[in-house]
């Protein structure tokens, strides 16, 4: 039986463009999954395009943050959901928690941002910063943030729009407060370091924590935003007499691409100018080249640059 085409406009379906927005899977990759695992199951409009129903794309998102996770398609793709919100919590159980915060803690800001009380979300992480100082604000309410605020994400329990206000919030609070501390200058301020993302990867908030930190521990900080080509980024290093260049890779960034940017990159860059690459990709898992360092946590950042500063007798 053919069914009949759905209006394209039925609010209750996404085209395959607005699922790849709201998921991060590539249109590429959605199709070989309705090829060989029969999931999704699009509809087609009266175009003949593919629209997908909302509570795929529900399951689709969930799927993507399982595979950053480190599991495989074939593995999962064909469970029902039921099974991957299990499978979901129990990675979530299993993370690291967070060093000086509780979870029911940090759930008092999803519920401010779920119920779009956003001044009172900006004033509650404005008094978490006076209370705790700059350093453990991140490492213990930032960084654990983000990670909670991107699980509620693949949930559902919160939409594209809040993860927004959430980044958006959170930069301007520590933008703000790096804008107030006093920049370093002569040979103390070394490493100079270069902060930037590569071309294809728009996430920019763990750039900006790990460039706080950096700041706390009096390093000259020059960050370039997300998405800088690799040649530009050469040149930028080259140009600053960087020490090192700090690069940050969200789960979004395609795992796969990871080694060989950063191989192609450490052959542009100066042999004595190190680079240092973290966030939650697991691409950043695997072998890298020599020249790269890898930091899975934020809070390595201080002890790397107290090591830096040794071998450089600063």
């Amino acid at each position: 039986m053919v069914r009949s085409p759905v209006m394209a406009d039925d609010s209750r379906l996404l085209s395959i463009a607005g699922v790849e927005r709201e998921t991060g899977l590539g249109k590429d990759v959605l199709r070989v999954w309705e090829k060989r695992y029969g999931f999704p199951a699009p509809e087609r409009d009266v175009h003949g395009d593919r629209v997908y129903p909302m509570d795929q794309v529900d399951k689709l998102r969930l799927l993507r943050r399982l595979i950053d996770d480190g599991l495989r398609p074939g593995k999962i793709v064909g469970l029902p959901i039921s099974e991957l919100l299990s499978l979901h919590e129990r990675a979530t159980r299993n993370a690291s928690p967070a060093h000086g915060c509780t979870e029911p803690e940090l759930q008092e800001f999803i519920e401010l941002l779920s119920s779009h009380r956003i001044d009172e979300f900006r004033l509650a992480l404005l008094a978490r910063l006076m209370r705790l100082g700059l350093e453990r604000f991140v490492l213990d309410i930032a960084a654990p943030l983000c990670t909670l605020v991107g699980d509620a994400w693949a949930r559902g329990t919160i939409q594209l729009f809040e993860e927004h206000m959430f980044t958006e919030e959170l930069t301007r609070v520590l933008r703000g407060t790096l804008q107030s501390l006093a920049r370093p200058s002569g040979d103390s301020a070394r490493p100079r370091v270069l902060l930037t993302t590569v071309s294809g990867e728009p996430h920019a908030i763990g750039l900006l924590m790990a460039e706080t930190l950096m700041s706390l521990n009096s390093c000259d900080c020059l960050s370039l935003g997300p998405q800088t080509p690799e040649g530009d980024i050469a040149q930028a290093a080259i140009a600053r007499q960087a020490d090192i260049v700090i690069l940050s890779f969200s789960a979004w960034f395609n795992a796969q691409q990871v080694g060989a940017v950063l191989t192609r990159l450490r052959s542009l860059l100066p042999a004595q100018c190190e680079i240092w690459a973290g966030g939650r990709n697991p691409g950043l898992q695997r072998d890298q080249p020599s020249g790269v360092t890898i930091m899975t946590e934020l809070r390595e950042i201080s002890a790397a640059i107290t090591a830096w500063r040794r071998r450089h007798d600063r």
